[in-house]
């Protein structure tokens, strides 16, 4: 009895279909009850407007609640400290390219002192790795077939496996935040498309030979 050892790969180019928006809202007064009671009225005010475009306010998540203070020589050479507040805020969504625009728009209207970092993924990855793994051990299957045919003889069994790397078998769906897409004034780059990742899985099998 024989063993040959063959790699198998697969590959799959996958649009990212979900995006986690992360919103900092900030202000800076004379009284640290100023910064933080102004900061609350505009994260109460973003999820007023959340709430009336359909979205389940559960669904957002609180990632930080912060306050400071400045001392007078680092800001513009006054002579009384000024103080900070922040709230930093995520919504996981769809991705929506209109969204965006939605919400850079928003802050832009509204005035705020906040920023908004998006970051995007693929829903379904484990999923697809797991796909991907039963393609790249029918690929190293069918690479030791037909070099065990050319020499005589036929694959009998699997001796030993190892795989590029350890999928976990969990559920790797997001929940679904919101009503979908919301609608802001209408502008060319709505119609941009998500980018795409490529996602390769291998696996390494002894085949035994007969």
């Amino acid at each position: 009895m024989g063993r040959i050892t063959m790699t198998g790969t697969a590959r799959r180019s996958v649009p990212y279909d979900r995006m986690k928006l992360s919103f900092e809202l900030s202000d800076a007064e004379k009284s640290p009850a100023e910064a933080a009671a102004k900061t609350e009225a505009q994260c109460e005010e973003l999820l007023g407007i959340l709430k009336d475009q359909g979205f389940d306010l559960s669904q957002a998540r609180i990632e930080s609640i912060s306050t400071g203070t400045i001392r007078p020589e680092l800001h513009s050479g006054g002579t009384s400290a000024v103080f900070t507040a922040s709230r930093r805020l995520s919504l996981d969504l769809e991705f929506e390219m209109s969204t965006v625009n939605f919400f850079t728009s928003l802050i832009s209207e509204k005035g705020w002192e906040a920023s908004m970092d998006t970051s995007f993924s693929v829903s379904e990855i484990l999923k697809i790795r797991r796909e991907l793994l039963k393609e790249a051990l029918e690929d190293s299957r069918s690479k030791a077939e037909m070099i065990a045919g050319s020499i005589g003889q036929r694959i009998t069994g699997i001796e030993e496996v190892r795989a590029g790397e350890q999928i976990p078998f969990g559920n790797d769906c997001a929940p679904l935040c919101g009503a979908g897409m919301l609608r802001a004034k209408s502008s060319l780059s709505d119609q941009l498309s998500a980018a795409v990742e490529t996602v390769t899985e291998s696996i390494t099998v002894v085949w035994e030979l007969q």
